[in-house]
């Protein structure tokens, strides 16, 4: 047996975790007792503690974690009541009981002791442990005793005695909210019930289809890619109701909602649709783990005599960004504001909810009206998996937009017909079916071309009160495909289409207009497809509906947004998200490039909010996003070693895609990020007021760029090489092998080098005009992003970035109902969407470099401008703030107009005499 002695040095820490990787069986100590731990998915090593205790194979050992975000990276859920309790009592002596997501339970205990946790962490964030004694007899205090009664065990760490002596109590939240103790320890149970007591929040059950009614409709994949499969038996898709009436005594105020769902509902109150959701936690591709929490939809809606309340809920994820815990839920909470001062609480705890199965939904795009729906029944609970917290944003707004052309189509008895109802512009919405009478339909939902749907509905329609509503879809038109199942009369179908966007406030949006017509309808589009990308969280696209992983997608419609409709609730709650991503999965993003701009994203939102407990809440994501690329370092400086070399762009050079190219083709890029991800997380540290932390970091930074120049920049050229053509096997497919002897200079390393200063001065001006006189090759508009920034960055603007501008015009000119998602195809036969808001950042790029405006102050109190035309002959643009519109009329030859919201101190930094107003 080998024996360490605490304090233990990085070197025994990273010996122990080998050790548990390997299977080892290591006594521990805690905060209560010595225990015997194992790496938690080893199961020989279980097996040798459970042979050398003596203990019952039934008996499980708890989870010992090295904190509350590595029992949410195991997947167990910690829901709000049970969080309370842990955070009462965590770090401490108090196991609790936490129900898994695909049944079963599991203990978990975060120790008070600093060895302990930092053991856990060397295992990966957790261990399976037990108290170190043979079962029956009492437990060890010291290591000594430890070794005595375990001497199979591999390693001893002595820390001296147990400061407790007394095992952790162990206890459990019932779904009522109540405590079940099943072992009073160390704590006791008032001190248990008291902290649990001040807990508040919901106390309404989660709720579904009686499993012994329906023991097959009760769980499903946790996740599309890669998740846990739905256990066999199962059947891993329903679509249930849920109902509820609720009587309000005369008087009584708005009804607040506190609704959420396992996977997607659509709420109902009183006939009309309040709600869709919820907004889902969002998760990142295989195989990284994502958060353990969901999120509830808060709305309110009015007072009646009588609320009828209908949700429909299904179970299983259809959309790569849906979330879902598993298994089937749904919940809701009520609270109606009565004239006395009081309350009149409700909720699905009540025994009035009824619940029923849809056979119609025989999956998620295939509809049989024919089938009858089940019976109304009574639910039953089940346990809370899913841990939901409030979304801080408002509920989507949803409209019935005007029927389209061709939205009507007439059937002769027993035939068929095809027609196409088509909009004037690309919306994200649901499909609505109706027909007068029965009928099969093929309705594939399609962007600009009939001929190219990307979806495919299969519905059967029995007649005129029966209708189908699609999940949601990017929707310029429906392509059908209608038989008549009624031999004796013609059938008309309908097609309609329900709009939905995250709200906006018109008198707080932007506008943007200027002389030049095709800049004006470039602008129009990319605020149009960005407005259909925002929903309960960024889309890519509402065609793709990725995961939100893909930060650098939200990077740039978070700017675009600050531009055109100024509310960036829903960006900072989806910066919020990956940032739950990185603590999950300790610092990694499937993209890793995209964990840079991530802080990037983070810095932009900050500049543009003032909200420091946005940085503040997302540090220890930042941290070990730094730690992990620390990492990737490599002997010679730079980053040489990281799991792959993705995103760089969506194209294909030289046979090798950008999206994950080997590393003679993405290596300086990611140098690059890395070097602009430690300038902007010195600026969060210091706006922090950690001095010290930020000085390190632009010291980092400092470094990096020197060892990259060494390695990456050719001197011979004046260009940056893509990377280095040094050997690397890769581990296909996502890091592909090296391809001997590739040596590169393309545009992407060159404009990253300039923007990011790895060259600065005439260097990099020289730098970035060679990257984008088109004779290194080609970038994509997500891409542009960057160059346009670069061209800001060094003065080039009205040289480099106002021809590059306009290369979207033709993008809007030969599809004015989308922005197309790219110029040049990445790979033979790929259609671009005309959805994907990722390349829209002239939304953003007009109007900020015509005012050149420059944030003073974070939240955006203090700005200064520099306006230029660029050869223009004049501009209106309205910018939002947080204190309202910036108003801003440029006319060549004439200084400025600008009307500023009171508050706002806005400084010119040309030296014209500007003619500045102060409105309310």
């Amino acid at each position: 047996m080998k024996r360490y002695r605490a304090p233990l040095s990085p070197a025994d820490l990273a010996e122990l975790g080998a050790m548990f990787h390997a299977g080892g069986v290591v006594l521990v100590p805690t905060d209560t007792v010595y225990g015997v731990a194992a790496a938690p998915g080893n199961a020989a090593a279980l097996a040798r503690i459970v042979a050398a205790k003596g203990r019952d194979p039934s008996k499980p050992c708890q989870l010992l974690a090295a904190s509350p975000e590595s029992v949410a990276a195991a997947g167990i859920p910690l829901p709000p009541r049970a969080a309370a309790l842990a955070r009462a009592f965590w770090p401490g002596a108090l196991t609790l009981v936490l129900d898994l997501p695909q049944g079963g339970t599991e203990g978990v205990r975060v120790p008070d002791h600093p060895v302990a946790r930092a053991l856990c962490e060397a295992a990966g964030g957790a261990l399976r442990c037990t108290s170190a004694n043979r079962s029956g007899e009492p437990p060890a205090r010291t290591a000594a005793e430890a070794e005595a009664a375990l001497p199979e065990a591999d390693a001893v760490v002595d820390a001296g005695p147990a400061q407790g002596g007394v095992a952790s109590s162990v206890a459990k939240v019932a779904p009522d909210g109540s405590l079940v103790l099943f072992r009073e320890g160390a704590l006791p149970r008032p001190a248990l019930e008291a902290a649990l007591a001040s807990a508040g929040g919901p106390r309404s059950r989660w709720i579904w289809l009686d499993p012994a009614r329906h023991p097959d409709l009760q769980f499903c994949e946790a996740r599309r890619i890669a998740g846990r499969p739905r256990p066999e038996g199962q059947r891993g898709h329903a679509v249930v109701q849920f109902r509820s009436r609720v009587e309000l005594p005369a008087g009584a105020g708005p009804v607040r909602l506190r609704v959420s769902a396992d996977t997607v509902y659509r709420l109902r109150v009183n006939g009309a649709e309040v709600a869709a959701g919820p907004s889902p936690a969002a998760g990142d591709w295989a195989p990284l783990p994502r958060p353990a929490g969901f999120f509830a939809d808060a709305l309110e809606v009015p007072a009646a005599p009588v609320l009828e309340i209908l949700a429909t809920v299904r179970l299983g994820e259809a959309r790569l960004c849906e979330t879902s815990a598993g298994r089937g839920g749904f919940r809701l909470d009520g609270e109606a504001a009565l004239p006395d001062g009081s309350a009149l609480r409700f909720g699905t705890d009540e025994a009035a909810w009824r619940v029923r199965l849809l056979p119609a939904w025989r999956g998620p795009s295939d509809y049989d009206g024919s089938l009858a729906p089940g019976p109304w029944e009574a639910p039953a609970a089940v346990p809370d998996v899913w841990c939901e917290e409030t979304a801080p944003i408002p509920v989507r707004e949803t409209a019935d937009l005007p029927p389209a052309a061709g939205g009507e189509l007439a059937v002769p008895p027993g035939g068929e017909a095809r027609g196409a109802a088509e909009w004037d512009r690309i919306h994200a919405g649901y499909v609505r079916l109706r027909a007068d009478g029965p009928c099969e339909i093929e309705a594939c939902p399609f962007e600009t071309d009939p001929a190219a749907p990307h979806a495919r509905e299969s519905v059967r329609l029995v007649g005129a009160e029966d209708e189908f509503v699609s999940d949601l879809h990017s929707v310029g038109g429906v392509a059908l495909h209608v038989r008549n199942a009624d031999p004796a009369r013609p059938v008309r179908v309908r097609v309609g289409l329900t709009a939905t966007r995250f709200p906006v406030d018109p008198s707080r949006a932007g506008s943007f207009r200027c002389s030049d017509e095709g800049l004006n309808r470039v602008w129009d589009l990319c605020r149009h497809t960005l407005s259909i990308c925002r929903q309960n969280l960024h889309l890519d696209s509402p065609k793709h509906q990725e995961m939100l992983a893909c930060a650098g997608d939200y990077h740039v419609e978070t700017l675009m947004t600050a531009a055109c409709f100024g509310d960036l609730r829903l960006a900072a709650l989806d910066a919020r998200r990956v940032a739950g991503l990185l603590e999950a999965a300790d610092g990694r993003l499937f993209h890793t490039t995209y964990g840079l701009v991530w802080v990037l994203w983070l810095r932009d939102l900050f500049r543009l909010t003032g909200d420091l407990g946005l940085v503040r809440d997302c540090r220890p994501a930042l941290e070990r996003l730094l730690r992990r690329f620390r990492g990737y370092l490599g002997a010679g400086g730079i980053v040489e070693n990281p799991p792959d070399w993705m995103f760089v762009d969506w194209l294909v050079v030289d046979g090798h895609s950008l999206h994950h190219p080997p590393r003679a083709l993405g290596q300086t890029a990611m140098n690059a990020w890395l070097c602009g991800a430690l300038d902007a997380a010195a600026d969060l540290l210091a706006a922090l007021g950690d001095a010290a932390g930020s000085a390190a970091l632009r010291g980092e930074a400092a470094a990096l760029r020197a060892a990259a120049r060494a390695a990456l920049f050719d001197p011979a050229s004046g260009l940056w090489l893509d990377g280095l053509g040094t050997p690397d096997p890769g581990s296909p497919p996502w890091r592909p092998a090296n391809p001997a002897g590739l040596r590169r200079h393309g545009p992407h390393a060159s404009i990253l080098a300039a923007l990011f200063g790895l060259s600065e001065g005439d260097e990099a001006r020289a730098v970035l005009r060679r990257a984008l006189d088109g004779t290194l090759g080609d970038i994509q508009p997500w891409f542009a992003h960057w160059a346009l920034e670069a061209a800001a960055r060094l003065g080039l603007f009205a040289e480099l970035g106002m021809p590059l501008l306009r290369r979207w015009i033709p993008l809007a000119d030969a599809c004015p109902k989308g922005l197309a998602e790219g110029w040049t195809a990445p790979e033979p036969g790929y259609a671009f969407d005309h959805s994907h808001a990722w390349g829209g950042t002239p939304a953003w790029q007009l109007p900020v470099r015509l005012l050149g405006l420059r944030i003073e102050q974070p939240g955006m109190r203090r700005l200064s401008l520099a306006p230029d035309l660029f050869g223009l002959e004049r501009a209106d643009i309205d910018f939002p703030t947080p204190l309202g519109l910036l108003r801003v009329r440029l006319r060549s030859g004439r200084p400025p107009r600008i009307a500023a919201p009171a508050g706002l101190r806005v400084h010119l930094r040309t030296g014209q005499p500007p003619r500045i107003d102060t409105h309310a």
